[in-house]
C-alpha cells in the first residue's frame, strides 16, 4: 500500500463494521460534522478517498466499544505502568502505537454496561482517557501530522477483547447521589435561609454541561473557560460535593468533546482553571 493510499485500509475497516470517516491530519475536514459523518458504506469510502487517497482515517467511536488512550505528554505510559502494578495486567487486545513516535498508545476494548468517566485523573492516573461515543480516534495507517509517520497496529489480527473486571473500580462514573428528604415545615422564612447557605446536595452542573455542549465554533473555548471558573467558584465556595465535583468536570469534558475543541485545547483550558487551588 502507497504511504499517501488508505482507500484499502478503509475498505478493510468498513467491511469490519467499523464506522468511519475522513481527517485533514487529525481533524475532520472543514465544513463536515466530523465523527457524526462516520459510517461503514463502502460508497462513501470509495467517494471520500478517490476524492483525496491522502486523507487520514478517524473512527467514530461506535456504542459497542472504549477506547482506552495512553498520552505519554500527559504521564501515561507511567500512569498506565502504575495502574497495571496496582490492579493487574490489561488484556491482549488490538492496539495501536500513535505516529507521534512518542509511545502513545490506543488499547480497543469491547465497552462495558456501566457508566464511564472521560479520564482516569482524578483515580491517581493522569495521562490516561477512555474514549468513547460521541467521539473518535485516528485509525492506522494515518500519518501523524507533526512527523510524518504513521500509526501502526500491534497485531492488526487481534481481536477486541473485553476490558479488565477492575475497569469498574477505577473508571465507573460516581452514581447519582440519593436524594435527601425534606424534614420540618416548609415556611417562606425557612425556604429563603436555605438559599442563602450552601447546599451541595441540591447543587448540579447541568447547566455547565448543557452551555458548554451546545457552543458554537467561534465561543467554545470562552464557555468552556467560563464553565470550569464556575465550576471551581462553586468549590472552593463549598457549594459542590467532591463527588459532585468529579462528575460535573468529567461532563464537562465529554461535552466540550461532543462540541468540536481538540483534545489538547480542552486540557489547556482546564489546566488554566485549575491550575492553583485545584480540588485534589
Amino acid at each position: 500500500m502507497a504511504d499517501n493510499n488508505h482507500i484499502d485500509a478503509a475498505l478493510r475497516y468498513v467491511h469490519q463494521g467499523w464506522p468511519i470517516f475522513p481527517l485533514q491530519g487529525k481533524q475532520p475536514l472543514k465544513g463536515s460534522a466530523g465523527f457524526k459523518d462516520a459510517t461503514t458504506s463502502t460508497a462513501a469510502v470509495y467517494d471520500w478517498w478517490t476524492h483525496n487517497p491522502a486523507y487520514n482515517i478517524g473512527l467514530g467511536i461506535p456504542d459497542w466499544m472504549i477506547v482506552i488512550d495512553v498520552d505519554p505528554r500527559n504521564g501515561g505510559l507511567a500512569a498506565i505502568e502504575k495502574l497495571q502494578q496496582d490492579y493487574g495486567w490489561l488484556p491482549q487486545t488490538r492496539c495501536a502505537v500513535s505516529g507521534r513516535g512518542d509511545g502513545g498508545l490506543h488499547y480497543y476494548y469491547l465497552r462495558p454496561d456501566i457508566p464511564l468517566v472521560g479520564n482516569l485523573n482524578r483515580a491517581g492516573y493522569a495521562g490516561i482517557d477512555i474514549k468513547k461515543q460521541p467521539g473518535y480516534v485516528v485509525l492506522p495507517p494515518s500519518t501523524h501530522p507533526d512527523t510524518g509517520r504513521p500509526y501502526r497496529w500491534v497485531d492488526e489480527d487481534c481481536p477486541v477483547a473485553p476490558p479488565p473486571d477492575w475497569l469498574a473500580v477505577v473508571a465507573a462514573r460516581p452514581a447519582e447521589p440519593s436524594p435527601t428528604a425534606a424534614t420540618g415545615p416548609v415556611t417562606a422564612s425557612n425556604v429563603l435561609e436555605a438559599l442563602d447557605v450552601p447546599d451541595v446536595d441540591r447543587w448540579n452542573g447541568d447547566g455547565l454541561v448543557t452551555a458548554v455542549a451546545g457552543s458554537k465554533p467561534g465561543e467554545r473555548n470562552n464557555v468552556l473557560n467560563w464553565a470550569c471558573w464556575s465550576l471551581r467558584d462553586d468549590y472552593q465556595s463549598a457549594k459542590v460535593s467532591d463527588l459532585a465535583f468529579q462528575k460535573c468536570l468529567a461532563l464537562i469534558i465529554d461535552a466540550a468533546e461532543h462540541a468540536g475543541l481538540p483534545e489538547k485545547e480542552i486540557m489547556s483550558t482546564i489546566n488554566s482553571a485549575f491550575r492553583t487551588g485545584t480540588p485534589q
